[in-house]
């Protein structure tokens, strides 16, 4: 009966049900409505001796796969559950895609939070809304409805200091510099660093550093840790 359809269902979770429209107690349209209610993702595949269009009608209304008519020809049974298996099988794939997609993007978010914070500084984000929405999705330390103070550190006698040097070389100081300075600005958290361009480091001080004009000392500290690890002036 249709009751024990449904109970199967929520406890097994198939893929497809092939159930019959008339059952006792519960008749198929109902098993499947009370199904879709539930959220639960089951292809249903509608059997009637009924040639009625107002229960193929109602069929489509709860999203059934397919409806079939008795006597069962074997050719439209098959063409039925082909097409439920394919609908799967287009969903998995689907669901699989959506799955890798968040991961690329989860790993993609330090790029796309360094993007919008170059992109921010240079004025292309106007809308408030929109900055705030995403200051909050990619956990950036600063608050849309606050003053900001904007400090943009550059090494000394840069292309002096790169002539004849290896590309490497250029990268692995850019890097040092700018991870000394998160660090810094990360102990105290007073806001947010990155790379605008090559030997261009930009610190974008929260309100908090403001306090006191603090944003200068922890200027000072990071030119004097720069210094002290990368042997260059800021």
């Amino acid at each position: 009966d249709g009751e024990e359809a449904f109970d199967l269902c929520m406890k097994l979770k198939p893929d497809i049900l092939f159930t019959d429209i008339r059952m006792p107690v519960m008749d198929g349209l109902e098993v499947a409505m009370r199904l879709k209610e539930e959220s639960i993702n089951i292809k249903v595949i509608m059997l009637s001796g009924v040639q009625d269009f107002n229960y193929a009608k109602t069929a489509l209304d709860v999203n059934a796969e397919g409806y079939v008519l008795k006597p069962i020809k074997i050719y439209e049974l098959r063409s039925v559950m082909a097409k439920a298996v394919n609908s799967l099988k287009l969903e998995k794939c689907k669901e699989h895609e959506i799955v890798s997609l968040r991961q690329e993007l989860l790993n993609s978010i330090p790029i796309i939070r360094e993007n919008f914070l170059r992109n921010l500084i240079s004025g292309f984000h106007q809308n408030e809304d929109e900055i705030k929405e995403k200051l909050s999705y990619l956990k950036i330390p600063l608050k849309s409805d606050e003053s900001a103070v904007v400090a943009v550190f550059q090494i000394d006698e840069y292309e002096s200091i790169m002539i004849n040097k290896p590309e490497e070389n250029r990268q692995l100081l850019n890097l040092s510099v700018i991870n000394i300075i998160k660090k810094v600005i990360g102990e105290y958290g007073f806001g947010i660093s990155f790379i605008a361009k090559e030997n261009e480091f930009v610190v974008i001080y929260n309100q908090n550093a403001q306090l006191g004009k603090k944003y200068v000392d922890v200027c000072e500290e990071i030119m004097l840790c720069v210094n002290k690890f990368c042997n260059e002036t800021i």
